[in-house]
C-alpha cells in the first residue's frame, strides 16, 4: 500500500499509537501517526536505550522516554485531538509509567480504544463476520479487522513475529553488537518491526476512518 496515498482517503484529524515490546516488559518502540487537516505524520520512538543505537541507521526514527513522546504529541495538538490504540494496553503502559504529574493528569483515561469502535463497525457492515482466536493474542486481533477492511498488509509484515524478532534482537544487542555488525537476517527483522508497526498505526486509521464515516 502506498501510504501517501492512503492518507488522502483518511480525513479525520486524530493520533494513533502502537507499542511493540515483549510481554510482561516495558515496551521497545512506540508507533505515532499525527492526522492534522490536510496531512499526516509518522513517527517511531525508540524508548528502550538497548535498542537505541539501531535509531541512528534509520532517518525515521527518534530516541526518546516515553515522557517526551507524550510531550511532543501534546505540543502539536489541542487536548481535545483523539487518541486511538488497539486495545486498552497503551492507556495502562502510559497509566504505569513514571510521568511529571502535569503530563500524567493530561493523559490519564485519554486513549480511545479502536477495537471498541471497529467491533462495532464489524457488527453492522459485516454481520457474517466472525473473529478467529489467536493463541496468546485474543479473539479480536487488529490482522483480523484490517483484512475485513481490505487493508493488505504483506506477509512479512504481519502480525506474530514481534515477540520473537525483538529476542533475537536482544541478544544479539546484549553481546555488544551494533547495527553494522547485525546478519542480514537481524537487519531484516529489525526493518519487519518496524513496518509491522507503521502498518498497524496506519490500518487502525483506516479502520476508524471507516467506522466514524
Amino acid at each position: 500500500m502506498d501510504f501517501d496515498i492512503e492518507l488522502q482517503t483518511i480525513g479525520k484529524v486524530g493520533i494513533f499509537i502502537d507499542f511493540e515490546g515483549n510481554r510482561d516488559e516495558p515496551p521497545v518502540i512506540l508507533g505515532v501517526l499525527e492526522q492534522f487537516v490536510g496531512r499526516a505524520v509518522f513517527m517511531q520512538w525508540v524508548l528502550d536505550p538497548l535498542f537505541q543505537p539501531l535509531a541512528e541507521y534509520n532517518e525515521r526514527l527518534r530516541v526518546g522516554s516515553l515522557a517526551d513522546v507524550l510531550t511532543h504529541v501534546d505540543a502539536g495538538h489541542v487536548a481535545s485531538t483523539p487518541v486511538y490504540a488497539w486495545s486498552t494496553h497503551e492507556q495502562q503502559v502510559i497509566e504505569e509509567a513514571e510521568l511529571p504529574p502535569d503530563l500524567r493528569a493530561v493523559w490519564s483515561n485519554r486513549v480511545i480504544d479502536a477495537k471498541v469502535i471497529a467491533k462495532r463497525w464489524a457488527r453492522t457492515t459485516h454481520p457474517e463476520f466472525t473473529p478467529v482466536r489467536t493463541a496468546g493474542r485474543g479473539r479480536h486481533t487488529l490482522d483480523q479487522y484490517l483484512d475485513l477492511a481490505g487493508y493488505t498488509v504483506p506477509r512479512m509484515h504481519g502480525a506474530g513475529n514481534t515477540g520473537s524478532r525483538l529476542r533475537s534482537l536482544r541478544t544479539a544487542l546484549e553481546k555488544g553488537k551494533s547495527f553494522s555488525q547485525l546478519t542480514p537476517v537481524q537487519k531484516a527483522k529489525w526493518t519487519n518491526l518496524l513496518e509491522h508497526n507503521r502498518h498497524d498505526c496506519f490500518g487502525m486509521a483506516r479502520l476508524v476512518e471507516l467506522a466514524t464515516s
